[in-house]
C-alpha cells in the first residue's frame, strides 16, 4: 500500500467512525448503577440516562365515569334491604400507582451510547424467551 493509499484510508477511517446502534448490555451494579457492554467496557451511573419504566416508581391517576355500572354479587341478600346486584352511578377515582419493578445485578438491559460513547440509554430492560424448552 502507498503512502497515499495509507493516508487516504486514515481520513476514510476519521471520517467514517462506527456507530452502535442499540445493543444489549447486563447490570453488574445497582447502588451505583454499573452496566457491562461487551468484555471490556463499564458504563458507571454518571454516564447512564435510565428510563423511568425500568425503574420502581410511582404515578399519579385518576379516573371518572359516567352511567351506570351494575356488578354482581354472588352473596344471598340480606334482610331484603340489599339487592342482588349493586349499582354504582359516576364514580370518581384518583390515586397513585407504584411500579416496583426495577434493575438487579445479572438482568439485561436495551441501550443506546450516544455519538461519542459518554453517555448511554438505558431503553428497557431486556427479556428472551426458552426457544428450547419444551413447553
Amino acid at each position: 500500500m502507498t503512502n497515499l493509499e495509507k493516508m487516504a484510508k486514515l481520513f476514510t477511517d476519521r471520517n467514517n467512525p462506527t456507530h452502535i446502534n442499540i445493543t444489549i448490555g447486563k447490570v453488574i451494579g445497582v447502588n451505583p448503577f454499573r452496566i457491562q457492554w461487551g468484555e471490556k467496557i463499564i458504563v458507571e451511573e454518571e454516564n447512564l440516562i435510565i428510563a423511568r419504566g425500568v425503574l420502581s416508581h410511582a404515578r399519579e391517576f385518576s379516573s371518572s365515569s359516567a352511567g351506570t355500572i351494575t356488578t354482581h354479587t354472588d352473596d344471598p341478600p340480606q334482610e331484603e334491604e340489599y339487592s342482588q346486584y349493586t349499582i354504582l352511578k359516576n364514580l370518581n377515582h384518583s390515586g397513585n400507582f407504584t411500579f416496583t419493578d426495577t434493575l438487579n445485578v445479572g438482568d439485561e438491559v436495551i441501550m443506546v451510547p450516544d455519538d461519542n460513547f459518554k453517555n448511554w440509554y438505558i431503553i428497557d430492560k431486556a427479556v428472551r424467551f426458552d426457544v428450547t424448552s419444551d413447553k
